[in-house]
């Protein structure tokens, strides 16, 4: 049972940060540049340190 909990939980928080980085993306660099971040780093932006996932 913990370990669906733990799955349910991972699988919210990814669907969660794959949010923020559509919607960071929307924006134009011109847009983004006062906060210096550009539309290809928004998914950076939001995943946690050590989390890369590899494809």
């Amino acid at each position: 049972m913990i370990a669906l909990k733990m799955t349910s939980e991972k699988i919210t928080a990814w669907l969660r940060n794959r949010e923020a980085a559509r919607e960071g993306s929307q924006f134009s660099d011109p847009e983004l540049r006062p906060i210096r971040i550009r539309r290809s780093d928004s998914e950076d932006v939001v995943r946690p340190k050590g989390r890369r996932t590899q494809w």
